[in-house]
Protein backbone atom coordinates (compact mmCIF):
# COMPACT_ATOMS: atom_id res chain seq x y z
CA UNK A 1 0.00 0.00 0.00
CA UNK A 2 1.16 3.65 -0.22
CA UNK A 3 3.35 5.01 2.30
CA UNK A 4 4.02 1.83 3.62
CA UNK A 5 0.37 1.12 4.82
CA UNK A 6 -0.27 -2.22 5.97
CA UNK A 7 -3.96 -3.50 5.84
CA UNK A 8 -4.99 -5.21 8.94
CA UNK A 9 -6.30 -9.16 7.89
CA UNK A 10 -7.81 -12.06 8.93
CA UNK A 11 -5.80 -15.01 8.01
CA UNK A 12 -7.80 -18.70 7.26
CA UNK A 13 -4.41 -21.30 6.66
CA UNK A 14 -4.60 -24.72 6.63
CA UNK A 15 -3.46 -26.60 10.37
CA UNK A 16 -0.71 -27.99 8.15
CA UNK A 17 0.31 -25.30 5.24
CA UNK A 18 2.73 -26.50 2.50
CA UNK A 19 4.92 -24.62 0.38
CA UNK A 20 3.54 -23.56 -2.78
CA UNK A 21 -0.19 -23.95 -1.48
CA UNK A 22 -2.88 -22.18 -3.20
CA UNK A 23 -3.66 -18.73 -1.03
CA UNK A 24 -6.99 -16.78 -2.00
CA UNK A 25 -7.44 -12.94 -1.55
CA UNK A 26 -10.93 -12.31 -0.80
CA UNK A 27 -11.44 -7.92 -0.54
CA UNK A 28 -15.13 -7.29 0.94
CA UNK A 29 -17.74 -4.81 -0.27
CA UNK A 30 -18.14 -0.73 0.81
CA UNK A 31 -19.51 -1.31 4.61
CA UNK A 32 -18.41 -4.43 5.45
CA UNK A 33 -15.31 -5.89 7.57
CA UNK A 34 -12.57 -8.35 6.98
CA UNK A 35 -14.63 -10.87 8.40
CA UNK A 36 -17.52 -10.34 6.09
CA UNK A 37 -16.59 -13.37 3.60
CA UNK A 38 -15.17 -15.93 6.35
CA UNK A 39 -18.04 -18.15 6.07
CA UNK A 40 -16.99 -19.63 2.51
CA UNK A 41 -14.23 -20.89 3.91
CA UNK A 42 -16.25 -24.14 4.77
CA UNK A 43 -16.92 -23.84 1.38
CA UNK A 44 -13.44 -23.93 -0.17
CA UNK A 45 -11.35 -26.75 -0.60
CA UNK A 46 -9.44 -27.94 2.57
CA UNK A 47 -5.70 -26.76 1.70
CA UNK A 48 -6.82 -23.94 0.65
CA UNK A 49 -5.34 -20.99 2.71
CA UNK A 50 -7.82 -17.41 3.05
CA UNK A 51 -6.52 -13.69 3.16
CA UNK A 52 -8.66 -11.44 4.04
CA UNK A 53 -7.67 -8.16 4.44
CA UNK A 54 -9.72 -5.19 5.51
CA UNK A 55 -10.28 -2.07 3.73
CA UNK A 56 -8.28 1.16 4.95
CA UNK A 57 -10.81 3.59 5.44
CA UNK A 58 -13.84 3.88 8.33
CA UNK A 59 -16.99 3.72 6.00
CA UNK A 60 -19.32 5.69 9.01
CA UNK A 61 -17.78 8.80 8.34
CA UNK A 62 -19.02 8.31 4.55
CA UNK A 63 -22.41 6.47 5.14
CA UNK A 64 -21.10 3.14 4.53
CA UNK A 65 -22.27 2.00 8.05
CA UNK A 66 -20.19 0.32 10.83
CA UNK A 67 -18.05 -1.19 7.71
CA UNK A 68 -15.09 -0.45 6.05
CA UNK A 69 -14.52 1.11 2.40
CA UNK A 70 -11.21 1.08 -0.13
CA UNK A 71 -12.11 4.51 -1.07
CA UNK A 72 -14.85 7.22 -1.14
CA UNK A 73 -17.85 6.93 -3.56
CA UNK A 74 -20.02 9.92 -4.54
CA UNK A 75 -23.18 9.03 -6.63
CA UNK A 76 -23.24 12.15 -8.67
CA UNK A 77 -18.93 12.39 -9.34
CA UNK A 78 -18.01 8.44 -8.76
CA UNK A 79 -14.53 7.77 -6.87
CA UNK A 80 -12.75 10.29 -5.45
CA UNK A 81 -8.56 10.22 -6.63
CA UNK A 82 -7.34 11.37 -3.15
CA UNK A 83 -8.64 8.54 -1.15
CA UNK A 84 -7.95 5.96 -3.45
CA UNK A 85 -4.72 6.09 -4.37
CA UNK A 86 -5.61 6.04 -8.53
CA UNK A 87 -7.99 3.16 -7.89
CA UNK A 88 -11.00 4.79 -7.63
Amino acid sequence: MEGGRVLESVELLPARPTDGAPVLVLLHGRGADERDLSGLRAHLPPGLGLVLPRAPFPGAPWGYGPGWACYRFLPDAGGVPETGGGAA
